[in-house]
């Protein structure tokens, strides 16, 4: 009798953290966390990883899940099974572990399940990794948090979102957006442009923008310059005793770094200690990754030597290298697995897959 009920309440066990791991996945990560699609992919692939682990070395099926599958020595063990079984490297295993942990945690809220989330915190550590390149510039989603914070309402705001967008645009250096003149900016043409003299060497480049950056130009200098502007005026400036002063570039990093505050706040990949700097080295990054090559690129910044340019080469290499090991990731997980067979499928059922 006695080993009748044991093994009813083993099941009972399984049950209940079967039901919390496929709640994790599919309501909390979605409407609590509110990931995106490919975080969430990222999440779900992990458990799923997890789950042929369980089953493959561990024997686990629905029946008799428990809290040793989620204890400090079976991470210990999957983790080693990650990096020699899967061939996963130090990276993308603590990416995986942190997954796991996230887990952990929402199973936590339940009270007879916090042991293993504060165990798992105490004695599971990161494994060390080669330093990654440093991150040029800002993610697309952190350049679109960026430019949602200024009131455009505003003139301050109208003009920090402009001076903004040009730099980025242009990938020009905050000297010589704050040096264009009126004559240097061309909107009422086909393909609206701005002829910009470089703060070094006197290089002269013309960067085409896009018409969105045009717009808000056109808007902006009729309310700062009137409907009758004049050539030699500061575009950008600051109003002194009457007169039309260039903008300090101290002003420009005051009111870039108050916006970044802002920004973090919807966007945790915004650089709080972010500098007008910034957006030069974005648009280099962002050309490189929408596959505009390095001498074009170059010219768009008006680098004098090429090497100035190939730091943005050196990541455009790292994010092929992610591709390709993302795609040898998609290409294994189409292999048969010998855990998707019938008898071994019940876990992974239980958990939603």
């Amino acid at each position: 009798m006695r080993k009748k009920q044991t093994k009813e309440s083993s099941k009972l066990v399984a049950k209940e953290l079967s039901a919390l791991i496929y709640k994790w996945h599919t309501d909390y990560l979605v409407n609590v966390k509110q990931f995106k699609e490919n975080t969430l992919k990222s999440y779900v692939g992990t458990l799923n990883l997890f789950g042929t682990f369980l089953v493959d070395v561990k024997g686990i099926n629905s029946y008799n899940l428990d809290e040793k599958c989620f204890s400090v020595s079976t991470l210990d063990e999957w983790r080693v099974w990650l990096q020699k079984v899967r061939n996963l490297k130090p990276g993308s295993v603590n990416q995986r572990m942190s997954a796991i942990m996230s887990m952990l945690h929402y199973m936590g809220q339940t009270v007879k399940w916090t042991h293993l989330y504060t165990q798992a915190k105490e004695h599971v550590k990161p494994l060390k990794t080669e330093p990654a390149p440093e991150p040029l510039g800002l993610s697309h989603d952190a350049v679109k948090a960026m430019f949602s914070v200024p009131n455009t309402n505003t003139p301050k705001g109208l003009r920090n979102l402009c001076i903004m967008m040009t730099q980025y645009q242009t990938a020009t250096r905050i000297s010589e957006v704050l040096a264009l003149q009126i004559r240097n900016v061309y909107l009422d043409v086909k393909h609206p442009y701005i002829t910009i003299f470089s703060s070094k060497g006197n290089l002269i480049k013309t960067n085409y923008i896009l018409e969105e950056l045009a717009q808000w130009l056109r808007v902006y200098i009729k309310k700062f310059h009137g409907r009758k502007p004049l050539p030699n005026d500061y575009l950008f400036f600051s109003p002194i005793g009457g007169r039309k002063v260039q903008l300090s570039q101290d002003a420009v990093d005051k009111f870039t770094k108050q916006y970044a505050t802002e920004a973090n706040k919807i966007c945790a990949e915004v650089p709080l200690d972010m500098s007008s700097h910034d957006w030069r080295h974005t648009a280099g990054n962002h050309w490189r990754e929408d596959g505009l090559n390095i001498v074009e690129i170059q010219k768009l910044m008006g680098h004098k030597n090429i090497s100035s340019t190939m730091i943005y080469q050196h990541i455009g290499e790292v994010d092929k290298a992610r591709a390709v090991s993302a795609m040898g990731n998609s290409v294994s997980q189409e292999a048969p697995r010998e855990w998707e067979s019938e008898e071994n499928r019940d876990l992974l059922k239980s958990w939603g897959f």
